[in-house]
């Protein structure tokens, strides 16, 4: 089975991580020393079930299959590092920030993944401390790898005439005006 490393154990990736476990999935969870201490001294309580997630210390830690970067932005560049032991050829990598930098940011920084551009939207998950609830995961969906510039990908008839990107399910955006797609 598909070996998955988790960084960002908040609402979302505690949420997400509690499904991974909850399908069978072998699941680490890379931290920061300090956060690794906690998360292996405390539980993550998903939905009132206590969960003490596999806690790898990333210099020793495998190399992922599947890599979840659940982190918010501005902690995206120590995430990165933390990820740079786990992350090798094949490995695929699966953005759930907000936005639609993170996964350029990712493809640059590990040019030997596959990082799929992904929209998340819906999951309702919140966290108080080490608690977290949820009632729905919402919907996510995942495309092309983000070895392209964003920018290159882009409605219009030229790559700045659009600041939304394509959806990541078609080979063009559905939502695309005035073109209505067609010079995708």
């Amino acid at each position: 089975m598909a070996h998955t490393t988790l960084v960002g154990l908040g609402a979302i990736g505690a949420a997400y991580a509690s499904r991974f476990v909850a399908a069978g999935v072998p699941l680490e969870v890379v931290a920061d020393p300090v956060r690794a201490e906690r998360y292996r001294r405390e539980a993550t309580v998903v939905n009132g079930v206590p969960h003490h997630f596999e806690v790898a210390d990333p210099a020793s830690a495998r190399v992922a299959d599947l890599v979840v970067v659940s982190v918010k932005y501005g902690q995206l560049p120590a995430a990165i590092e933390l990820l740079r032991p786990v992350v090798g050829p094949g490995t695929v990598m699966l953005s759930l920030l907000n936005g639609i930098s993170s996964e350029q940011v990712l493809a640059e920084a590990f040019p030997q993944a596959r990082v799929l551009l992904a929209v998340s939207a819906g999951i309702d998950a919140v966290r108080d401390g080490r608690d977290v609830r949820f009632t729905s995961l919402g919907s996510s969906a995942t495309g092309s790898p983000a070895t392209v510039s964003l920018s290159a990908r882009r409605c219009g008839s030229s790559p700045e005439s659009s600041t939304r990107p394509a959806s990541p399910t078609t080979s063009r955006p559905t939502w695309c005006t005035p073109c209505g797609g067609s010079s995708w």
